[in-house]
């Protein structure tokens, strides 16, 4: 009830004040302050992967799940001081956009948001899947009907007046957000049977210490942690979801003061939930249901009604927003960049915010299929996080080194190909290789290594920062 009776006062109250134009829609006209901006970058990454992920994963290595949330702090910090400022300097909608105005190659721009847009659709139904399981604890019913109450309280997230609501719905729940987890960690503690010292010496006395230490063994650190923070920062850092935000500010200095917000909020809230799975994973009757669903039971078994209630809010409000902006992000890439760039220039603003509101819902519908398989949440972040490791350092060689479009297409074909081939066939197997040898390692080095030479001997242009210091220098 509280959800709905604030997403639907915010969401009706901003539509009526919102001008009929796609651009009030996905960006809000640019015109979003410092709090909002801060606030929405924290939470759009701040899903079901921070909840149930970090649970899944603390329950099988411990405390270095955090890492997870470490890694996403970092990349709001590159945001709101680098890509995201970059990116609103140039003032454009979206971040195939961007590469245009860099590279102006549109099968580029293309075939990347092609490829943004597929991520982030890879990411919402991962999303989808937290609010199924948060409704069907809240409610009883199945996972696959908690899946659809989920996405309906979704859509009116986001499909009345669009990134405004989104933000300003974010700012009340915040409170909320951290109220609840803070409360649920320090409640539990006295529902455990030994409190948070018995879950300590579970531990220690089954030589499992090592998952009481924030960088774990060295296979963990370089195969998990190492991992989360290249990949979110190479794949966030430039993606339409972790940019969108950042492209609906009023200025790019207005990135400055959001990153004081955005990163606290967002990189203590793993701490939390990683210590809760580690109580699962020493509590016998929770554990043997498995790494899934072993935390969640233990929420509703040992929390008093008040603070799981309380707690799952929490759940759902930071599901919620993450599970909005990757509705709003492929609808941003469809319109911007397909519809209006090529299929139909002339459209009116009025035709655009409408076909806008038609693609959230037809994504959020789209979303529940795949949702109802469960896949493990971090293992597919990390997938879906590689495929943009070229697309961020090709910005970068862009802007202040040399733009070659020819060069990032080239790469970034490789650079697919290779995550392809490493996780879809048996290579690995073949060529022996480590455990911890994740792809996000194979993409960095073909783009560093292949990419940089490609970029320095195929033709192109001086970068586009560049150019322009030399000729105000000329």
């Amino acid at each position: 009830m509280y959800f709905l009776v604030t997403t639907l006062g915010v969401g009706f109250y901003l539509m009526k004040r919102m001008e009929k134009s796609e651009e009030d829609y996905l960006v809000a006209k640019r015109g979003l302050g410092a709090v909002p901006v801060g606030v929405t970058l924290a939470l759009t990454v701040l899903g079901t992967p921070h909840i149930l992920g970090v649970m899944e994963s603390a329950y099988d290595i411990g405390l270095p799940a955090v890492w997870f949330s470490f890694a996403h702090a970092i990349m709001l910090a590159i945001v709101c001081l680098f890509t995201g400022r970059w990116a609103r300097k140039l003032k454009v909608e979206s971040v195939p956009e961007f590469l245009d105005v860099i590279f102006s190659n549109y099968w580029l721009r293309l075939m990347v948001g092609a490829v943004i847009a597929g991520a982030i659709f890879g990411i919402c139904t991962l999303e989808t899947q937290g609010l199924g399981v948060f409704v069907s604890i809240l409610t009883g019913t199945s996972i696959e009907v908690g899946i659809v109450i989920g996405a309906l309280i979704g859509i009116l997230y986001v499909v009345l007046s669009g990134m405004k609501e989104v933000a300003w719905l974010n700012v009340l729940n915040a409170v909320i957000l951290y109220i609840g987890i803070i409360a649920a960690t320090f409640v539990l503690g006295s529902g455990l049977q030994n409190g948070w010292e018995g879950v300590n010496e579970f531990y220690i006395s089954n030589d499992l210490a090592g998952k009481l230490n924030i960088f774990g063994s060295w296979e963990v650190f370089v195969g998990f942690a190492l991992v989360n923070v290249l990949a979110t920062v190479f794949f966030q850092g430039i993606s339409q979801q972790g940019l969108h935000a950042a492209l609906a500010a009023k200025s790019p200095d207005v990135l400055r003061k959001a990153m004081l917000i955005a990163v606290p909020v967002n990189g203590s809230f793993a701490v939390f939930a990683a210590v809760m799975g580690m109580a699962a994973r020493a509590t016998p009757e929770f554990a043997e249901l498995g790494a899934k669903t072993a935390t969640p039971a233990m929420i509703v078994s040992v929390l008093p009604t008040w603070a799981s209630a309380l707690l799952l809010a929490t759940c759902l409000v930071a599901v919620l927003s993450s599970y909005a902006i990757t509705l709003l992000a492929p609808t941003t890439i469809f319109v911007n960049d397909i519809y209006k760039a090529v299929l139909k220039p002339n459209a009116s603003h009025e035709e655009l915010l409408r076909l806008s509101r038609i693609l959230t819902v037809l994504l959020a519908v789209a979303a529940l299929i795949p949702a109802v398989s469960l896949p493990p949440i971090l293992a597919a972040m990390m997938w879906l996080f590689s495929w943009l490791v070229p697309v961020f350092w090709f910005v970068i060689f862009g802007l202040f080194w040399k733009r070659s479009a020819p060069a990032a297409i080239i790469t970034c074909l490789l650079v697919w190909v290779t995550i392809n081939a490493w996780t879809m066939t048996p290579l690995p197997e073949v060529l022996g290789a480590p455990g911890w040898l994740h792809q996000v390692y194979l993409a960095l080095i073909v783009t560093l290594v292949i990419g940089s030479l490609l970029n320095a001997v195929l033709p192109g242009k001086p970068g586009l920062f560049r150019e322009k210091a030399l000729a105000v220098r000329g």
